[in-house]
């Protein structure tokens, strides 16, 4: 199985097991992240399988910024922390202070990584990362307030977050699933900030 993890670490990985103090100990030193029991594999499954691709967004995406070689080391450093952080960095202050920088010293980084012509804000990013950790939310919680709550923002700023970046309403992003707005971040980061897909 860690072989298997190795050989394909950017797929989601859902392991089904009997529940045992062993095989709990051994998966999780191999890294999996979604382990189901075979008793519960009516319940869990489709959750756990849920999560893992929403997963794979998130470790797709921080992957691409660790990468982009046109980012300063230090502001994609902290980009790529504020893209795996749950619950996500809410501010270009928190995400300052994640570098242990100052939010101007990070704004003006950002100013000389992001395309000239892009007018895309360090918040712009920052919102971004809010609305995908809620519509990842929203698919546990079942409902764009509670999502809301548990990454910590009012439904009312989520709501305008998505309407000023996607482009559309919650009540959208809810109806084509997390996938719809994992397209539509993706769209919006490579033609502002990271550039066309090469792979």
């Amino acid at each position: 199985m860690v072989q298997f993890r190795r050989r394909f670490p950017r797929e989601p990985f859902v392991v089904v097991t009997d529940k045992d103090a062993e095989s709990a100990r051994r998966l999780a030193t191999a890294g999996i992240r979604e382990i189901v029991w075979s008793a519960d594999i009516h319940l869990d499954l489709a959750e756990a399988l849920h999560r893992e691709n929403n997963a794979a967004f998130f470790d797709a995406l921080a992957r691409r910024i660790g990468e982009a070689s046109q980012i300063p080391y230090t502001l994609r450093t902290v980009l790529v922390r504020a893209v795996l952080a749950s619950p996500p960095v809410r501010s270009v202050a928190e995400l300052s202070s994640l570098a242990g920088r100052q939010s101007g010293t990070m704004t003006r980084a950002w100013k000389g990584a992001v395309q000239p012509d892009a007018n895309f804000r360090l918040e712009d990013f920052v919102r971004w990362m809010v609305l995908m950790r809620a519509a990842q939310r929203k698919g546990f919680e079942g409902a764009w307030d509670r999502a809301a709550i548990a990454v910590r923002v009012d439904p009312r700023r989520l709501n305008r977050i998505a309407t000023c970046l996607a482009g559309t309403s919650l009540r959208a992003i809810g109806v084509r699933g997390f996938e719809y707005a994992a397209d539509l971040c993706e769209i919006d980061l490579s033609s502002r900030l990271l550039g066309p897909r090469t792979s």
